[in-house]
């Protein structure tokens, strides 16, 4: 996950083009001028992990900081950027499945969409037209993940499971009641991770925490509010539906009220 943040620019300042650093922590701008004539910026930063909220809140703050330091713009708009990473660094383009019914898909860009996307639309456009490509075997997104990929996976996954459950917050809860609005949290409830968020109003959303993909522990997504995959980038609304696959089947809705396991 990368932060991203656009805010209002002083003329002359804005350069031309997009630019990304060579040096860490990474970042990349752009210009935009609207309709009215007013000059902005975009920005983008160092990444987080999914669901390390203290991590996501110091990207956005050394961000804005550069940001302010160097062009003298603040924050009009923050939002998260998804930049999915594949185990063996390839995209996955085409059929998402041999063994039923599937669908078309082109993912795992790793932040070079300009790229990558204008490669995957020809190869889905061959792919539609039935002919042949010689990136196919590359891009093959059903092709099977090396060991060294499988291990990252599960490893990543672990890790990212155990944080969520027991580390990433400031102040463990032991039961939903503990979360105050604007917190969320993953608990154990009769021996299942629930994904639950407390909104402005004091309500509680809870949602299965198991991403229905393959399985994946969701992180909690602090500045756009959504639950979001660490393992191959689904994301979630509040109530469980879809934002964007992989995944296609929501987040099953589950009653929280029950204390949660110490």
């Amino acid at each position: 996950m990368h932060p991203v943040i656009m805010g209002r620019a002083e003329p002359g300042r804005v350069p031309p083009g997009m630019y990304i650093s060579v040096e860490a922590p990474r970042r990349s701008t752009r210009g935009h001028r609207d309709e009215e004539g007013q000059d902005w910026m975009i920005f983008t930063g160092p990444s987080f992990t999914h669901g390390d909220v203290r991590k996501e809140r110091e990207s956005f703050e050394e961000l804005e900081d550069f940001a302010r330091d160097h062009f003298g713009v603040a924050a009009d708009y923050r939002w998260t950027n998804e930049d999915y990473r594949s185990m063996d660094h390839a995209p996955f383009v085409g059929w998402s499945s041999k063994l039923r019914e599937s669908y078309l898909v082109a993912t795992g860009f790793n932040a070079w969409g300009i790229s990558n996307g204008t490669a995957a639309a020809i190869l889905l456009a061959d792919l539609i037209r039935e002919r042949d490509n010689p990136w196919l075997k590359l891009f093959d997104a059903t092709r099977i993940k090396p060991l060294a990929g499988a291990k990252e996976f599960a490893a990543g996954n672990a890790a990212t499971a155990t944080h969520l459950v027991g580390g990433w917050l400031a102040r463990k809860p032991h039961s939903f009641d503990d979360l105050k609005p604007g917190e969320a949290a993953i608990l154990k409830i009769d021996g299942h991770n629930v994904a639950g968020y407390r909104d402005d109003e004091g309500a509680l959303h809870a949602v299965s925490a198991v991403c229905t993909h393959m399985g994946c522990i969701v992180g909690w997504n602090e500045t756009d509010r959504s639950w979001d995959c660490p393992c191959h980038g689904s994301r979630f609304a509040l109530d469980g539906s879809v934002i964007h696959g992989p995944a296609v089947k929501a987040l099953e809705a589950v009653d929280a009220e029950a204390p949660a396991e110490a």
